[in-house]
């Protein structure tokens, strides 16, 4: 089942392949690689309904793809970035403290955008990297046509 998520490469950066998708857990991933401006980065879509996704499931299909990805080793140049329906802006949630375990505690990923996502004051959209020195700017831009902002990141 699709979502509807979509990726938007400036024009000169081309993909060295075609990008991977895939549901796992019902969970829609998204994985394009590109060569600049930094060699092997992996850019990571991930869209989890908070219906029909619970947690746990959610959190295995990260490890899985991850882990596919990367054959359980952490280095290549990675951000992760998505509809997660997990407000970061409840810190104190179960949720939250569960997602950032996985992802900042185990895998050493930095979670790079501190701001509202949603026009309802809330952060369920996220944006993770290991590469976190490269990242220029990230932000999320007005939408007229969802209560959703899109989000960006701009690296150096």
């Amino acid at each position: 089942t699709a979502y509807g998520t979509a990726f938007y490469i400036k024009n000169s950066i081309k993909c060295i392949c075609e990008p991977y998708r895939c549901n796992f857990n019902e969970v829609e991933i998204t994985v394009c690689v590109i060569h600049e401006p930094i060699p092997n980065l992996h850019i990571i879509g991930i869209y989890r309904s908070k219906a029909k996704v619970n947690l746990q499931n959610f959190v295995t299909a990260i490890n899985h793809v991850l882990d596919e990805i990367f054959c359980y080793q952490n280095t290549a140049p990675t951000i992760i970035l998505g509809d997660y329906n997990i407000d970061l802006m409840d810190q104190c949630s179960s949720q939250c403290k569960t997602l950032m375990n996985c992802l900042v505690n185990q895998r050493g990923y930095t979670q790079v955008l501190n701001q509202y996502t949603t026009d309802y004051r809330t952060q369920i959209d996220h944006i993770y990297t290991n590469v976190p020195n490269d990242v220029q700017s990230v932000g999320v831009l007005e939408s007229h046509y969802s209560d959703h902002k899109p989000v960006y990141f701009c690296l150096t």
